[in-house]
């Protein structure tokens, strides 16, 4: 058996993933009584990229701009 390397998710990951549950919205893909959830997890998304945003535009402000090469 071949381990598991460890991958997280990345900021790309997850605008992916509301751009597939938009994309399947406007063509019909989700069926009526999924569209709850659907759309449940949609939120969560969105709002977890919103941190991830404020997160990154915090550590900019901390860091000055600069990576850590930079220093």
């Amino acid at each position: 058996m071949i381990p598991m390397i460890e991958k997280n998710l990345v900021m790309t990951d997850y605008v992916t993933m509301v751009k597939l549950i938009q994309a399947t919205s406007q063509r019909g893909a989700i069926r009526p009584t999924e569209m709850k959830a659907v759309g449940e997890l949609y939120e969560k998304l969105e709002f977890h990229l919103k941190k991830l945003e404020n997160e990154q535009k915090q550590k900019e402000k901390t860091d000055g701009g600069l990576s850590k090469t930079d220093n």
